[in-house]
């Protein structure tokens, strides 16, 4: 993920949990981004992670989950720790060489996996266009890079990222 590649540091753990709850980040990777420092995350919780990667089973990652206080099944993108996640995916459509509508069209089936924010229907093309908003492929683009710029902003001002991204 792009995200991952860009010079932060990810702070919630919540958010570490969710992605490995959903299946969007593995144990592994994980670890690897806490001993690169892009994941904060204490010796207990790097070790916790060593011990579920040795031990792997859904049953043993449903347990980590849990006992981190994350429900991973009902996703609520108002909470920063599914935030994060959808910004991750976002950037990643946002940085591919896909047209425009090849890329929101991606983000119509992301739609589907944060449960249909309401805060994203100024971007998904099939959603009706509120009255006297610009219409169009390229308005359309344009509203998802401001939203995902303006949740990392709210990323960073709520102290979940620690350091600035910037979308290419």
């Amino acid at each position: 993920m792009k995200i991952f590649e860009r010079d932060f540091i990810l702070k919630d753990w919540n958010a570490v949990c969710v992605g490995l709850g959903k299946g969007w980040i593995t144990i592994e990777q994980v670890i690897i981004f806490c001993k690169e420092g892009k994941i904060l995350c204490s010796d207990d919780q790097l070790a916790d992670a060593y011990v579920l990667a040795d031990s792997y089973s859904e049953e043993a990652l449903n347990e980590f989950v849990q006992n981190m206080g994350v429900d991973a099944e009902n996703v609520n993108i108002e909470e920063d720790c599914y935030l994060f996640w959808a910004v991750a995916f976002l950037m990643d459509i946002i940085a591919s060489d896909d047209s425009k509508m090849s890329k929101l069209d991606k983000v119509s089936f992301l739609y589907m996996d944060f449960n249909y924010p309401q805060s994203w229907s100024d971007f998904i093309y099939y959603m009706p266009v509120r009255e006297g908003a610009p219409s169009g492929i390229d308005a359309l683009y344009n509203n998802m890079i401001t939203y995902t710029e303006n949740s990392i902003k709210h990323l960073l001002d709520r102290g979940i990222l620690l350091k600035n991204l910037i979308l290419q």
